[in-house]
């Protein structure tokens, strides 16, 4: 029995082949598995002491790899620096602000200082002038 079902399996393998290597087959025939041949999948398999071993990775994919680590490195440092210097732009921009407020306030305390001197230098001579104007009343 087993003989039989190998030469029905082969026969019908035949006949689809036939068919589909011929160019016959329309795109209306209903396609079925006797008449499309299926690859089979390729799937990965762990090793096993049955399987040779997985081949080495090459120089060059090592060295690669190497590269990719490195260059993922570099990124990574470039990114915390990056956030650093964001965090030192706004340290920056805040010191900008207080160094324009600081010189508003410089050239307002200047003139403040430059009216009172006015003030002073003024208070000085009417207090000079009520001084001689008591001499000259004195002498009289």
């Amino acid at each position: 029995q087993p003989g039989r079902a190998a030469a029905s399996a082969g026969k019908g393998a035949a006949s689809g082949s036939a068919s589909a290597s011929a160019g016959e087959m329309s795109s209306s025939e209903a396609s079925t598995p006797a008449q499309t041949p299926l690859a089979a999948p390729v799937i990965p398999s762990l090793y096993s002491p049955g399987n040779p071993a997985p081949p080495a990775p090459s120089k060059e994919e090592e060295a690669l790899r190497g590269q990719v680590k490195d260059l993922e490195e570099k990124l990574e440092t470039l990114r915390m620096k990056r956030t650093e210097d964001k965090a030192k732009v706004k340290e920056l921009e805040k010191h900008k602000i207080q160094l324009e407020q600081l010189q508003e306030w410089k050239t307002k305390m200047q003139e403040q200082q430059a009216e009172l001197q006015k003030h002073l230098k003024e208070a000085k001579r009417e207090a000079k002038e009520a001084l001689e104007a008591k001499e000259r009343y004195m002498e009289e």
